[in-house]
């Protein structure tokens, strides 16, 4: 029930409710002390309309590095439940602590994702991304139990063992980093694996960037349809949202997230299509 009324709130609804949201966000980092001295003077009265968000201070990605590892954490450490990292490769990781509710916001938003993707109940989902402290496979995980689907927790690598268990278990969802497939691809030729025996349907992929044509490429030679999922370690991983079959664009869940486009120069925000 929950996926029918977030789809179908009217518009009106929708910018009160994320009015609601964006201030009792800030309300809530108020009460930390880190928060506090980088938004001095805001109080959440400030926010009379969504535009006013834009007033606060642009957070950066470096400013979560250097708050490695819990510099800007707005609960205390018994309360968090799972902690998910970025890889860190230019600096420290942007680090991730998850309360039991963000852990189940998470489920919520990926079981969307799985929805929005005609992904259902009856259908075996095969999950290749890692299992660790990236976010990928758990959030894959999360959404699918949601679903009630069957889940085949592979994660990454073996590829020859991911073609039999996609066989074997009559896999018919593929959920993995983009350009997996062309692995899965490349192995079947190498083994002579007949990929006509597979009952795969959808894949649903993202973490890298991908064009068009790979998306055609993979589409053809699976015999499936492929979604792009989108997310990132500082919104809580993969599930802001998803594309559908139109292909005109990513639809993000707007009663939990609010997105700005800004200018990547000025930061200041652009409209809707620039």
């Amino acid at each position: 029930m929950w996926e029918a009324r977030a789809e179908s709130l009217p518009r009106e609804a929708l910018e009160r409710q994320t009015l609601e949201g964006l201030r009792g966000t800030l309300g809530h980092v108020l009460a930390h002390a880190a928060w506090r001295r980088r938004l001095a003077g805001a109080e959440p009265g400030d926010i009379r309309t969504t535009a006013d968000w834009s007033r606060l201070p642009f957070l950066t990605k470096d400013e979560l590095r250097d708050a490695y590892p819990f510099g800007l954490a707005c609960v205390e450490p018994e309360r968090v439940l799972r902690i998910h990292m970025s890889s860190g490769t230019t600096g420290n990781p942007v680090l991730n602590p998850y309360t039991r509710a963000d852990v189940e916001q998470w489920a919520a938003v990926m079981a969307r994702c799985y929805v929005a993707a005609g992904v259902g109940p009856r259908d075996v989902v095969q999950i290749t991304p890692s299992f660790g402290l990236f976010t990928g496979g758990f959030g894959f995980h999360y959404g699918a139990e949601r679903i009630g689907a069957m889940v085949v927790p592979i994660g990454a690598g073996r590829t020859s063992l991911q073609l039999s268990l996609m066989r074997d278990l009559g896999a018919t969802v593929l959920t993995g980093i983009s350009t997996y497939p062309l692995r899965i691809l490349e192995v079947a030729r190498e083994e002579r694996f007949d990929l006509g025996s597979l009952r795969l349907r959808v894949a649903i992929l993202g973490s890298e960037m991908w064009s068009d044509d790979l998306r055609a490429r993979i589409e053809r030679e699976l015999g499936i349809r492929a979604y792009d999922i989108i997310g990132m370690t500082e919104t809580g991983g993969p599930g802001l949202g998803i594309d559908c079959a139109a292909r005109d664009g990513i639809h993000v869940w707007e009663d939990h997230y609010f997105c700005e486009v800004v200018d990547p120069t000025t930061a200041r925000p652009r409209g809707d299509g620039e």
